[in-house]
């Protein structure tokens, strides 16, 4: 675990200059299979979008209570744009109200 410590005064700084790019050069000369990097949401925020640019995959997390379809169709074009593939959907938490398959 690497802890964010505190905060800089332009946090955008951090993902423009080459400290990342050094960061991600150690990565992938570490022995480590594989290594999860926690990010915050994709959609509207830039910071997550450029850490989606560079790493192999993106496991999208959602929590099904906040999450609209049009979220989801956006989520899904960013990543295409990105050239970010997605690994996969991990779904926290549940829907405040149960949806019956029989109910019509």
């Amino acid at each position: 675990m690497l802890a964010s410590g505190q905060r800089p005064p332009d946090p955008a700084q951090l993902l423009a200059g080459g400290a990342l790019d050094g960061f991600f050069d150690d990565i992938k000369e570490s022995e480590y299979d594989y290594v999860l990097l926690d990010g915050p949401p994709l959609l509207g925020l830039v910071d997550s979008q450029v850490l989606a640019q560079r790493v192999d995959r993106v496991i999208v997390v959602c929590r099904p209570d906040r999450l609209t379809s049009g979220n989801a169709i956006d989520m899904r074009e960013l990543l295409q744009r990105l050239r970010a593939p997605a690994l996969g959907l991990v779904v926290i938490g549940g829907r405040s109200s149960p949806i019956s398959y029989f109910e019509s």
